[in-house]
């Protein structure tokens, strides 16, 4: 980035607000995935869900669920209730 590089990031995680428009939110997922970002966590604090994105797939993680995003970041997990009792 320094030297004018593109650095894209191979996960993100974004915390979706109630005010946070749909449309908006699909637009910019759209766009990670066109930028070649392999792994998209939206996490929603008020339904305690994480939807994670891999690809064109998309789970969603409950609070007994594990979250992983291992496919760019080896060993790399959550257990879904753990990230709501922070």
């Amino acid at each position: 980035m320094q030297n004018g590089e593109r650095i894209v990031p191979q996960f993100i995680v974004e915390i979706i607000s109630p005010t946070d428009n749909i449309n908006r939110v699909t637009h910019k997922l759209a766009d990670y995935r066109a930028a070649g970002i392999q792994v998209v966590w939206h996490i929603f604090p008020r339904l305690q869900e994480i939807h994670v994105y891999i690809g064109q797939n998309m789970t969603i993680c409950k609070v007994t669920d594990r979250c992983s995003a291992s496919q760019v970041i080896p060993h790399f997990y959550f257990e879904t209730q753990q990230l709501f009792d922070i």
